[in-house]
């Protein structure tokens, strides 16, 4: 008996061993089956890493198209690229994914084991992988409209469908894609609307515009879609179809304070700066509480010489947004104009210390240092914006000009050939240009080539015109260097306007019309108002006129200063105009006194510092 009992203890443990072996076999088994199922499909790969790695780092720094500045976007967006087609049979799954009750139970009944871990993502978040790849492809993802279009019509989830549609919007228009047919009529026109935004949003202006036309199509009163395509012509810098586009707007909506705004920006754009303040006034007047429409108003105020109005909405601005450089910086740039320098330097240290890396702050604070002749310290700072901006024409053009003044003639040459390098039409490159072979001697007629050529370019910028017409003065010139004096005066020129009604009279008087001379210096004394009586153009005014004598002149050169800094400028002016007059006199021996002094200065970055040795010269037969 015991023998049976051992027999049949044997037995059932041997089938309790058979068991537990057939039930480790089958859960083995249903767990390989389920990673089966629930892992991806063998995947393409770039630069040896699969596409699921670039779909990861792609969506760590949102889809490619949102910072193409982005070092990490770029890669992934060319790696998803380079994979091409061969996405797409990973990416549709991916973008069907849908978390069903079964597979959470799955997935979850797997996760609750400790003896391998699996890693599986929601089905959302495996939407949005697809969706942003789907992005990056752009283009090669045309050839799966139908997939898109079934899933967005036919998936369960919700996520699913709205990534669908996202990668159709994306596409459309373009080649390949689809009217939205499975939407109602009247929802079509926001659906090309949000295709649109997000074209904008990866970078594809271009192809924003056309869904917005779409939308204005089957909606020719839809205030957005003109907004909206307005705003995708801007990026594409034609302010002209996007003023278009923002005045319609206004015709639908008269308080949309937007759209007064972003066609004040085009008007400014392409310089009707009366326009411009007309409607950044409208849109003031619709919300006073935004600084930037004060910076903009301000900014075509400026434009107009309207320099206290201007300066006040900068005022405002700062108040509205005191830690933003923006109203300091254009604060410095009137500050600048107005010959207020430490004020501007104040304001442009001001904007780099709330924004260091802003290279136009360092740019015009390196400007104003050189005003100020301040050279080393201005050379820094252009530095600095070149090196925060290596591609900027503009910069190299200041430090080529300042270095002209400190008489580093092959570095200058050097910077201002790489400006015009960088921008073959900017302007201060050529007057730098001239200035440097007019200093460097010997070029007279390369000078006035470069002085004639940035007239031509910047018809309407009067500095322009003030350089050609005076160094015409200088050349012997008188018909055309008259015009152009007048016409940069007409242009409202600031910096050097005393040198210009100085040239004017000197050539009205040398052409024997020195009354007529006297009376348009008068005029010009009569117009001014409350402490400009007593500044230093209105000093070398009465001087010319006759209205002040030389000795006193010579001694305002000095007390009307309003820098030490000036003061040299202003004596070495000073001693050319009463040499002049003495020439004019018939005072030869007097003339060449003056000039002389004037040579002693060694103000050899003024113009009348230049005219005066071409006087002593031609009086000393030298």
């Amino acid at each position: 008996m015991n023998e049976e009992r051992g027999d049949e203890a044997r037995t059932s443990q041997s089938g309790r061993r058979k068991t537990l072996v057939v039930v480790a076999f089958l859960f083995a088994a249903v767990v390989a089956g389920l990673f089966w199922l629930l892992s991806p499909p063998k995947e393409p790969s770039y630069n040896g890493q699969p596409l699921s790695y670039w779909l990861t780092r792609n969506r760590e720094v949102g889809f490619a198209g949102a910072d193409t500045n982005d070092p990490m976007a770029i890669e992934c967006r060319e790696a998803i690229r380079h994979i091409g087609t061969n996405a797409i049979p990973v990416l549709l799954p991916m973008l069907r994914a849908d978390d069903s009750a079964f597979r959470s139970k799955l997935v979850n009944l797997i996760e609750s084991q400790h003896f391998i871990n699996f890693d599986f993502s929601q089905a959302e978040e495996q939407n949005s992988k697809a969706r942003d790849g789907f992005f990056c492809l752009g283009d090669l993802a045309t050839n799966c409209v139908p997939e898109l279009v079934d899933i967005c019509t036919n998936a369960f989830s919700q996520s699913s469908k709205d990534s669908a549609n996202a990668v159709l919007m994306a596409i459309s228009p373009g080649p390949g894609a689809v009217i939205p047919f499975w939407m109602p009529p009247p929802k079509r026109v926001q659906w090309y609307i949000e295709a649109g935004q997000l074209k904008l949003e990866l970078g594809d202006p271009s192809h924003a515009i056309l869904a917005f036309s779409e939308a204005i199509k089957l909606a020719p009163t839809n205030g957005t879609a003109y907004f909206n395509r307005g705003d995708a012509r801007m990026q594409l810098q034609d302010f002209t179809n996007a003023l278009a586009d923002f005045q319609r707007m206004i015709e639908l909506d008269s308080s949309s304070e937007g759209a007064f705004y972003a066609s004040g920006v085009c008007k400014l754009a392409t310089k009707d700066f009366k326009g411009a303040e007309t409607d950044f006034t409208t849109a003031i007047n619709l919300n006073t509480n935004v600084a930037d429409l004060y910076n903009y108003r301000g900014l075509a105020r400026a434009n107009l010489r309207h320099l206290d109005d201007a300066l006040g909405d900068f005022n405002r601005a700062a108040e509205l947004a005191p830690r933003e450089a923006t109203a300091y910086r254009n604060r410095a740039f009137v500050e600048g104009m107005q010959k207020e320098y430490e004020l501007s330097v104040a304001d442009t240290s001001k904007a780099i210390e709330l924004d260091g890396r802003d290279p136009v702050s360092y740019l015009f604070r390196g400007r104003i240092k050189s005003a100020l002749k301040e050279y080393a310290s201005a050379l820094a700072d252009i530095d600095r914006a070149i090196q925060l901006n290596p591609k900027a024409p503009e910069a190299y053009s200041a430090r080529g000009a300042t270095r002209v003044y400190v008489n580093d003639f092959e570095g200058a040459s050097a910077d201002l050939e790489k400006a015009l390098q960088l921008g073959p039409e900017t302007v201060s490159a050529y007057v730098a240009r001239g200035w440097l072979k007019a200093k460097r001697g010997g070029e007279d007629a390369g000078a006035l080539a470069d002085f004639e050529h940035a007239v031509a370019l910047g018809t309407q910028a009067p500095e322009t015109h003030a350089m050609l017409g005076l160094y015409q003065h200088r050349m012997s010139q008188w018909v055309p260097a008259l015009a152009n004096c007048r016409k940069a005066l007409e242009l409202g020129v600031l910096a050097g306007a005393v040198d210009l009604r100085s040239c004017i009279w000197l050539i009205r008087t040398q052409n024997g019309e020195e009354a007529d001379a006297n009376k348009e210096l008068e005029a010009y004394l009569n117009s001014l108002q409350g402490a400009k009586t007593n500044e230093w153009d209105a000093s070398v005014a009465r001087f010319l006129s006759g209205s002040l004598t030389e000795s006193n002149f010579l001694v305002q050169a000095t007390t009307t200063a309003k820098r030490p800094s000036a003061i040299r400028g202003q004596v070495c002016e000073s001693l050319y105009y009463a040499g002049m007059k003495r020439k004019f006199a018939g005072d030869k021996q007097g003339a060449v006194e003056r000039f002389q002094h004037c040579l002693d200065t060694q103000d050899d970055n003024n113009l009348a510092y230049m005219n005066a040795d071409l006087e002593l010269r031609a009086l000393t037969n030298r």
